[in-house]
């Protein structure tokens, strides 16, 4: 029996819930899915005075029934998940896109520059650079992972490109193109109130023992740009950044990384 014709009822029941990551920074607009490798995030929308969901990333394709598990736990109806956006096109954050898209009818949005390799099932990881600091260990868990796990092909809905405005789809955000780890690599600056949230997928991450954000040192298609996206980055300088992997840090911790 395939996911899209599965018994809504019976989905609900036996959904997994995923816990939110706890920390003194996060917000009450941004929902933290901690995926055990990667994280994906919910984010609140309007439309027609009702509100709606955006799923940002969505993990490996095993994680299908986590991810609206904990939209059920939300106290929202898996209906209520309206569109998905991916930061990048790597298996651990679109896996499990094109199924939660079929379970729930959600629009699936990326940046113009990964679409391709998305719609054909692809994960470019450019130039393999593992370093010190914890990158053997992190790239050996990353090829396990990954191996042996089917590439979904996952042909986006929508389109965007760098300083797009979501609220046209009911969301107080705006797309922000943070290339190097893929051409396509992007985030989402969410505005709450005078409070700038970043997502930033992962051109930083924060999940080494010593709790200190890093810049991408083990994948790039281009490490010009992730300096170039590090740098404007920086110069956005959002209140609260959630990293793809790891906590989430301020812009303190942020303006310090090299």
């Amino acid at each position: 029996m395939t996911l899209k014709n599965f018994p809504r009822l019976l989905l609900l029941i036996t959904f997994l819930s995923v816990s939110a990551c706890e920390h003194e920074l996060q917000s009450d607009v941004v929902e933290v899915l901690d995926l055990g490798f990667s994280s994906a995030f919910i984010i609140k929308g309007t439309e027609e005075g009702k509100t709606i969901l955006m799923l940002v990333d969505a993990g490996l394709p095993t994680k299908t029934l986590s991810i609206l598990g904990s939209v059920v736990d939300m106290g929202y109806s898996i209906d209520d998940l309206k569109y998905i956006f991916i930061t990048h096109a790597h298996l651990d954050h679109y896996g499990s896109a094109q199924a939660i898209r079929r379970a729930t009818g959600a629009k699936i949005i990326v940046h113009v520059d990964d679409a391709d390799a998305m719609t054909n099932g692809l994960s470019p990881v450019g130039d393999i650079a593992a370093t010190t600091g914890g990158g053997s260990e992190l790239l050996d868990d990353i090829l396990t992972q990954l191996a042996g796990i089917p590439v979904p092909r996952t042909p986006p809905d929508i389109l965007v490109n760098d300083g797009d405005s979501l609220a046209q789809y009911g969301f107080d955000a705006e797309v922000v193109h943070l290339p190097g780890h893929t051409f396509g690599s992007s985030g989402i600056l969410l505005n709450n109130g005078n409070i700038l949230i970043a997502l930033t997928g992962d051109l930083i991450n924060n999940d080494r023992e010593d709790g200190k954000p890093y810049f991408q040192d083990l994948f790039a298609e281009s490490w010009d740009l992730v300096a170039q996206s590090a740098e404007k980055l920086k110069a956005i300088a959002p209140d609260i950044i959630h990293p793809g992997h790891g906590q989430v840090f301020s812009n303190a911790e942020l303006q310090t990384t090299e």
